[in-house]
């Protein structure tokens, strides 16, 4: 079923990065004990990674945090995900070189986005399944099945 508009379909003028190497070009990282008060112990504006295919390090002075805050903005378009940040591991290291975010040892994860483009935010579904989907064109009243 081809959706209305060109929906999920990249701009061609976009330049388009590949699936798992998408790195914001803002970059933020926030630590907190009581996930009310944040401080920020990296921030820059124009981050580039050093290596889109394996690790790159972001490093901090040691602190006592409960929580990590990791904040990523102006995002590249990644295939037709949409403008995407890939992330595959986070280490929060101790003074001794321990990797604290482990399942193993307690630690979680929370994921927040809000996704605004690729005419995405347009359209609304209505309905379960592929047989049953309709996508209404938020305004218009447009349905298409």
């Amino acid at each position: 079923m081809a959706h209305p508009e060109g929906m999920g379909q990249a701009d061609p003028a976009l330049q388009v990065v590949k699936v798992g190497q998408a790195f914001p070009h803002r970059l933020e990282v926030k630590l907190s004990r009581d996930a009310w008060h944040w401080s920020t112990v990296y921030h820059s504006d124009e981050f580039v990674a050093e290596d889109v295919r394996g690790r790159n390090l972001i490093g901090f002075s040691p602190q006592l945090a409960k929580q990590i805050w990791i904040v990523g903005s102006d995002l590249p378009a990644v295939h037709y995900f949409g403008h995407s940040f890939s992330v595959a591991e986070v280490e929060i290291l101790d003074t001794k070189g321990n990797n604290l975010a482990l399942l193993s040892r307690g630690a979680g994860v929370q994921v927040s986005s809000t996704h605004t483009g690729f005419g995405m935010d347009r359209l609304r579904r209505i309905g379960f399944g592929q047989l049953n989907t309709i996508w209404v064109l938020s305004g218009r009243g447009l349905a298409t099945t």
